[in-house]
């Protein structure tokens, strides 16, 4: 039910290049965008896809059991109670969705189908035994608001019981984690159940960018509250800092965090834009300033992959823990002073930079490879790689 144009979120890059990457791996594949009528998918999706976009309209059922269900989350949330954060299995998917799904797969006949996320692996059953079934998961859902709730945030999103995450899982033959954390936890949960591999983001290997010299960074984001809260912090805590010592330094925000940002000086707002590339290219080094979260932080390993030093805080090198000091900086996720001391450092030794943009971009190689291997195991037949 995510689409991947425009692709103006991590989750909507992962699901866009996981895809890319296994047409490269030789499979034809076709995509199905679960939507509500009458909505319909970007122009620039339907450009990429073309007629490989099967858009799977539909208006929401929501009967007497999702508003009970709904009620009660209510009741408990307003009494402080966790099941307050939590939701059923399958609260999220419509049934109708699955004999439009049958009718799909009677048409093509597919060897193997990936559902997106823990709340739509109900989609699996309306494939036979055997089509092999995976899910790539995204993120651990297991009481998922209790990292949020700690940190005084408010949780809107999927969260379930270790029970029903199991459950949903079960019904899948292989289980993609984004990272190697989530996948030890995945198979500690299934005890072999259902086999697991960690896949990652993958990239364009043809992609780089030639930075400036000028002293700026760059944060790319999207809106939701993790990064909102982030780049505020940046921008507001660390900023500061660093003009304290470099007057004309500044950081150059792109996507739609910028507007949840205030006008601080030495900031400037690019907005959503186009051409990524273009805005790396604008500065002299990446920061991700990530607070909390959970699964693979897209934003640093893109960062990695175009060449570009990076300051990151432990949050957001999460499931590139083993590239830390070699491929990116790693600061504490609250710490202004450190984080200003690490970005002056690369403006102030750009041989420095220059060796950490080298290691970077051959880190970012070697995940790369690492997770097209996975991603060829997880699909259980032989494949090629292409480009």
């Amino acid at each position: 039910d995510t689409p991947t144009h425009p692709t103006n979120a991590g989750n909507r890059a992962r699901i866009l290049n996981l895809s890319s990457a296994v047409s490269r791996l030789g499979h034809e594949v076709q995509f199905a965008l679960a939507c509500e009528a009458p909505v319909a998918p970007d122009a620039s999706m339907a450009a990429h896809f073309g007629s490989r976009l099967h858009v799977l309209a539909y208006r929401p059922r929501r009967g007497v059991h999702w508003a009970i269900e709904r009620l009660w989350r209510r009741l408990q949330k307003r009494l402080g109670r966790e099941a307050g954060f939590r939701w059923s299995l399958d609260a999220w998917y419509d049934q109708q969705l699955t004999p439009m799904l049958r009718a799909l797969h009677e048409q093509h006949r597919f060897d193997a189908v990936i559902v997106e996320y823990l709340y739509m692996s109900r989609a699996l059953e309306a494939f036979d035994a055997g089509v092999r079934r995976i899910v790539d998961t995204h993120d651990r859902f297991t009481n998922r608001h209790r990292q949020f709730t700690a940190a005084a945030q408010d949780y809107k999103w999927f969260s379930v019981t270790e029970e029903d995450e199991h459950r949903g899982l079960a019904r899948a033959d292989a289980v993609i984690a984004i990272q190697s954390q989530e996948a030890q936890s995945f198979s500690a949960l299934m005890k072999g159940q259902v086999s697991v591999e960690t896949v990652g983001h993958m990239f364009d290997a043809a992609l780089v960018v030639e930075r400036t010299r000028t002293p700026t960074a760059v944060i790319v984001a999207s809106s939701n509250p993790i990064n909102v809260t982030g780049v505020n912090f940046f921008a507001q805590q660390v900023l500061p800092k660093v003009q304290r010592q470099l007057a004309d330094f500044s950081v150059l925000l792109a996507g739609d965090v910028c507007a949840h940002v205030a006008d601080v000086p030495g900031t400037i707002k690019l907005g959503r834009v186009a051409d990524l590339l273009s805005a790396y290219r604008r500065a002299a080094l990446a920061v991700n300033p990530v607070q909390s979260g959970t699964g693979l932080c897209i934003k640093s390993i893109e960062a990695m992959a175009l060449g570009m030093p990076l300051v990151t805080t432990d949050s957001g090198a999460r499931g590139l823990e083993a590239y830390t000091g070699r491929a990116f900086i790693c600061v504490g996720s609250e710490d202004a002073d450190a984080m200003a001391e690490a970005v002056l450092e690369l403006l102030r030794n750009p041989a420095g930079a220059d060796t950490m943009a080298r290691e970077a971009r051959a880190a970012a190689l070697e995940f790369n490879d690492a997770q097209f291997a996975a991603l060829a195991r997880v699909l259980g037949a032989p494949t090629r790689r292409n480009g």
